[in-house]
């Protein structure tokens, strides 16, 4: 059975050379081990509600920073 619509997996000319895994991964790395080496030393000295916000809001700056280098580059 044959469908009418073409299945296309080219992605838009807009996005074809941008690699968003490569990008993540590259920025992501050191925060995720900086800030992991950080909360592991000092585990016994911050509350966890601090723990978390930091986390939270590290990881939003982070994606935020990669969203306009993302923008800043097309």
């Amino acid at each position: 059975m044959e469908t009418s619509m073409a299945i296309d997996n080219r992605p838009p000319a807009k996005l074809e050379h941008y690699h968003p895994s490569r990008v993540l991964t590259l920025v992501y790395q050191p925060f995720a081990l900086g800030t992991l080496e950080i909360l592991a030393y000092i585990e016994a000295k911050i509350n966890t509600r601090k723990q978390n916000l930091f986390g939270y809001t590290l990881f939003f700056i982070a994606t935020l920073l990669v969203l306009i280098v993302s923008s800043l580059h097309s």
